[in-house]
């Protein structure tokens, strides 16, 4: 991969965080630098200076004898997520019914039909881009940038352990009609609906992503 040559180090870190935070590397995964060096065609004094930058962040995690893998989301981590987005997310949702144009509806109506049709053909990388759009828009849809500018952050760091919760216990079946209900309420301008569908998909989505954890756990 070529990169240009302003600020190699920075674009690959953006490019390491973007795999981190979407779930193309998942938590534990190894990151051996010869083979990153060899992919973006650099020495391997760029890759360690990206590294360097994505550990101060707590994305990745160094050992002298293990090397560079992704860091670990602890079970703290994902509630405290949850806890947010419970608080953060269903007020969003509220906003978005009454605040949404259109066009904003039409992008939420794309992305649920991409899901749909993305969920038959079992691309976890796909379904992820289109549910992270769903989300995304209707925090764009509730036009307040702070608003947007948290729940955005907080979406990428959901992403890193959702990918692995889309076909557990068949919830990728259940999260689309609680999607499509959600987009209902939205269209209807229905904010309480919207605010109290908003709070079921996430309560649900904890649950499964708790049950997600404690297999793993177990599995190690």
């Amino acid at each position: 991969m070529a990169l240009s040559t302003d600020s190699i180090s920075e674009q690959i870190r953006q490019i390491l965080r973007d795999r981190i935070l979407d779930g193309t590397f998942h938590p534990g995964q190894r990151l051996l630098e010869h083979a990153l060096a060899e992919e973006f065609m650099v020495s391997r004094t760029p890759i360690r200076e990206a590294v360097l930058r994505l550990e101060v962040e707590g994305l990745v995690t160094t050992n002298p004898r293990r090397g560079i893998s992704v860091s670990m989301v602890s079970k703290e981590q994902v509630l405290e997520l949850f806890e947010i987005r419970l608080l953060l997310e269903p007020m969003a949702v509220e906003l978005a019914s009454q605040r949404r144009t259109q066009a904003e509806l039409e992008r939420l109506r794309e992305a649920l039909q991409a899901m749909d049709e993305t969920l038959s053909s079992l691309d976890d990388t796909k379904l992820d881009e289109h549910h992270a759009q769903f989300h995304k828009t209707i925090y764009q849809a509730a036009h307040s940038p702070r608003l947007l500018e948290i729940l955005s952050g907080l979406l990428g760091d959901i992403r890193r352990f959702a990918r692995q919760s889309y076909t557990f216990f068949g919830r990728d079946k259940e999260a689309m009609r609680e999607h499509w209900a959600l987009l209902d309420a939205i269209s209807q301008g229905d904010g309480q609906r919207a605010f109290q569908l908003s709070r079921i998909h996430i309560e649900q989505s904890k649950k499964v992503y708790m049950k997600v954890y404690q297999t793993q756990t177990t599995q190690q």
